[in-house]
């Protein structure tokens, strides 16, 4: 039977269909024919070529699920996960004790996401409430330090083990008095002695788990260490600091600058890559930090971002060398930001 094939608009994609002919822009193949299209794969064509059409294969019988049904699935399960994550830190501020069975399953459901990073990141940088941020902030660490094992080819063993040092790297904030967690104003340097004992405490509690693997105890301990020896608890340098303590400090520091904290609002996730290649030099690890800046800065292209003249653009093109200065669009005009200085990006939609 002979298969039909429908001309869609790349905004009408859905995920699962299958590409009838080659997807060619300039010259140049994009996609190829016979693949399945996959949720990455239309966040790309539609963020880069919006009013470009694309044949497919026609089934009417399949109800292929949307992209904004996706983007709310997605949410819906990390706010679940966030929920159990939260009961998991109250039942360690009760009796000091992590059930691996909890553990194991939120990073079940956390690895059975790996195709979804760029809707994962979308959820991730949305405002989100102060108050709910240690419980988040350890599902959103542990997701994005997944998706830099993946990127780095990690074993699926090793991604389990990370994902597992991910949620439980501030778990020693369990024990740290609210009032100085939530305080809004600057810590006394006895509260912050006592905030930067969380590493310690976490890794107290971590290594009493059973069967455990030392790695996600080193991660926990050495998520706040530094290359250059400036970090803490230990002030080891580089060549001392496990690898996935490394990586749970880069996807630490992205996803709380990219939070709203007591203290102060969020902060552009292109301004925090710049504040992120900028340690590479010397706080954090440059390899990892160049992998992760590298393949991060490929899911913002598309996106729409507010000018600082009050207009709304589209990025076109990242500029690696200058983060926060890509080349964005404003209807048919291009602005790129690294020559028009007086331009900047305010907010990301």
């Amino acid at each position: 039977m002979k298969k039909l094939i429908k001309s869609l608009k790349s905004l009408d994609l859905q995920p699962g269909m299958i590409l009838a002919e080659d997807f060619i822009v300039n010259g140049v193949k994009l996609l190829t024919k016979d693949m399945e299209i996959s949720y990455k794969a239309i966040l790309k064509i539609t963020n880069q070529f919006p009013e470009e059409y694309l044949e497919v294969y026609c089934d009417d019988n399949i109800n292929y699920e949307s992209l904004d049904a996706k983007k709310e699935k997605i949410e819906k399960n990390l706010t679940f996960l966030t929920n159990i994550t939260e009961k998991i830190f109250f039942k360690i501020r009760e009796n000091d004790k992590i059930e691996i069975n909890d553990v194991r399953n939120l990073s079940d459901m956390l690895l059975n996401t790996k195709d979804d990073f760029g809707l994962i990141l979308k959820s991730i940088i949305v405002s989100r409430k102060v108050d709910e941020y240690t419980f988040r902030h350890s599902v959103n660490t542990a997701a994005l330090a997944v998706m830099l094992g993946r990127w780095l080819d990690f074993s699926e063993r090793s991604l389990r083990l990370l994902c597992y040092s991910g949620l439980l790297h501030d778990v020693g904030k369990s024990k740290i008095k609210p009032e100085i967690l939530n305080k809004k104003g600057p810590l006394t340097h006895k509260e912050y002695k006592e905030m930067k004992g969380h590493a310690k405490i976490g890794y107290d509690i971590v290594k009493k788990i059973p069967y455990i693997d030392n790695s996600v105890s080193l991660a926990v301990l050495m998520h706040h260490e530094r290359e250059d020896g400036s970090g803490y608890p230990l002030k080891l340098n580089g060549g001392n600091i496990h690898t996935f303590g490394k990586i749970i400090a880069i996807v630490d520091t992205f996803d709380a600058m990219t939070s709203n904290r007591v203290y102060r609002n969020k902060i552009s996730p292109l301004n925090v890559l710049k504040v992120i290649k900028e340690e590479s030099f010397s706080k954090l690890d440059p390899v990892y930090c160049n992998i992760f800046i590298t393949n991060l800065l490929d899911y913002y292209i598309g996106d729409n971002v507010v000018l600082s003249n009050g207009k709304i653009g589209r990025i076109i093109k990242m500029n690696i060398n200058d983060i926060t200065c890509p080349l964005v669009k404003v209807d048919s005009t291009f602005f790129d930001l690294s020559k028009n200085k007086d331009i900047t990006i305010q907010d990301m939609l």
